[in-house]
Order: C-alpha cells, then structure tokens, then sequence
C-alpha cells in the first residue's frame, strides 16, 4: 500500500521536528542578529522582497524561510533534543524526569538570533506543535564548558 502525501510530509516533519512554513515566504538578514544566519541568508537571497519585516531592494535580499528554519533548528538539535530521546518516563513521579524547556526558553538559552517578532511567530508555529518540550542532548553527561571547568580546577 502505497502512503499518500499528506501522511509522508507529516512523518517527515516529525523526523527533522519542525514543519514546513507552507507557502515560499522569504525572510532577509536585517530578521537576526546573528552573523552566520545573516551569512547563509545573503549566500542564498533569491527574492528582493522579506515576507517578515517589508525591507524591499533591487537585488536580492531574501532567502526561503523554510531553509533558514532548518538551519536554525539543526543547530539548536546540536545540544537540544526531545525529552523521549534522553530521559527516563516514570508516569508514577509525574512523567519524564529531568529538566524540560519549552521551545523559547530554549531559544533564549542559547541566544535568541531573532530580531523580527513575525518570524519569531513563524518558527513557533513550526516547532512547537511538532515538539513543544526539549531537554539537553546527551543528557547525564558533561557538557564540554562544563568538563572543561572542571579541569581548569583540578589543574589550578
């Protein structure tokens, strides 16, 4: 039996965790404060025009949202996950234990490269309803800023 469309682009949503903007909406780099998504953004414009913020010009300013949410998101997964992935459930101590984050703590967390509150309402709408709770990858184990202090105090 062969899947139709429909289920095949929701399994694929779940796989990468966030969905697609639906329609081609393009966002520009004046969106974020970060110097690599702006990077990415200007390696990719394709459109004079940003669907978040209406900054318009003759050349190319934008790129596809879909792709600048995927970079987004691959970073984040880089020491985010789902808390199924990582933590014990015990229903009889109220669920998954460990400490949970719903997505925009996470964002700030890491350093909210978002400047546009429509594209922050974008990526939310992508996100949260695919996974609207995230807890640290590796999650019993140092992270390295962490292994790395306590070296320097067991060297000094």
């Amino acid at each position: 039996m062969r899947m139709g469309f429909a289920k095949a682009q929701w399994m694929e949503e779940n796989e990468r965790g966030w969905s697609s903007v639906g329609e081609r909406r393009s966002v520009c780099g004046d969106c974020f404060n970060d110097s690599s998504i702006q990077r990415f953004i200007a390696e990719r414009a394709s459109e004079t025009e940003c669907d978040y913020c209406g900054r318009t010009d003759e050349r190319p300013i934008a790129a596809d949202a879909d792709d600048v949410i995927g970079l987004i998101m691959e970073s984040i997964s880089t020491e985010w996950t789902d808390p199924v992935e990582e933590l014990a459930y015990e229903s009889a101590e109220g669920g998954y234990q460990g400490d949970m984050h719903d997505f925009w703590d996470v964002l700030e967390i890491v350093g909210n490269p978002i400047e546009t509150a429509a594209f922050q309402e974008e990526l939310e709408r992508a996100v949260v309803g695919i996974r609207p709770v995230w807890c640290k990858r590796d999650y019993g184990a140092l992270h390295l800023d962490e292994g790395l202090g306590y070296d320097w105090d067991t060297f000094v």
